[in-house]
């Protein structure tokens, strides 16, 4: 197979107005668009019906109801945008939906200029009749997935989702057997809670849960050697209702009861 055989670029648009757009049916196709703009625009289904501020990056991919993107108060959006086919297509879309933060398939993103220049470049090529087009298209498109994942990435680090999970990593640490209400955390920084779990697991690499339990392994492993505390008073403080729970807990991740642990002269968690 060729090198260019599973990516097809069946179309690159591009599109100014002020007026609402007209209603996109059943598809099956997969690309990727942006939003230019001041303003807001609904992203109206028949599923869901939002509203958007641009600019944004959007996602194309199959829709068994289809939908449009209508104008709020005369808004002008500066709509591009290119359609891929493929078997990498799949892969290259489905990758970026992890960014998205609405039903809608979008993501903000304030820096759009090398996204504008490399669309500039596809939407002109796609318009000639040149022998290497498709060749040359689909080098275009994976140097605008590049300069997406850039941007997307300078974005992320400035977003406040890396002030609040540093500020979850640390209550976490300060107290694993504290009252932890990560819901009303996620909140006061206008995410939802699936988002900050979702965004935990891709910064940590390990899930919000999993990094709680094991905070409160360590503390308890830490508090049965010191000797000073009872079992059921460390219980407590790592946050079990009753000895029983603790008692399994420890020896899930020992293998050890909590009297046999306390004894080891020396544990290492593996």
């Amino acid at each position: 197979m060729n090198y260019f055989d599973d990516l097809n670029v069946t179309y690159v648009g591009s599109h100014k107005s002020r007026t609402n757009g007209s209603s996109l049916g059943p598809h099956e196709f997969y690309g990727v668009g942006f939003m230019l703009g001041d303003g807001y625009l609904r992203r109206k289904t028949t599923e869901y019906d939002i509203t958007l501020k641009m600019p944004f990056v959007y996602l194309i991919h199959p829709s068994k109801c289809g939908g449009a993107w209508m104008t709020v108060d005369g808004t002008q959006r500066d709509n591009r945008w290119f359609v891929v086919s493929g078997p990498r297509a799949e892969r290259l879309t489905t990758s970026l939906m992890k960014y998205s933060e609405t039903v809608a398939d979008t993501f903000p993103l304030k820096n759009y200029s090398e996204l504008m220049l490399i669309h500039q470049k596809m939407f002109q090529l796609f318009n000639t009749v040149l022998p290497s087009r498709n060749y040359r298209l689909t080098a275009y498109v994976e140097e605008f997935i590049a300069a997406l994942y850039d941007a997307l990435y300078l974005a992320d680090l400035q977003s406040p989702i890396h002030e609040l999970i540093g500020k979850v990593i640390q209550l976490i640490s300060d107290a694993p057997g504290g009252d932890l209400d990560f819901e009303s955390l996620a909140k006061e920084y206008k995410i939802s809670y699936y988002h900050l779990r979702r965004r935990f697991v891709e910064i940590t690499g390990v899930p919000l849960h999993e990094f709680v339990l094991q905070k409160r392994f360590t503390m308890a492993v830490a508090k049965l050697k010191s000797g000073t505390e009872s079992i059921k008073e460390i219980a407590d403080s790592c946050g079990f209702f009753n000895t029983s729970d603790f008692s399994r807990f420890i020896k899930r991740r020992s293998g050890l009861t909590p009297s046999e642990l306390k004894k080891q002269p020396q544990y290492l968690e593996v």
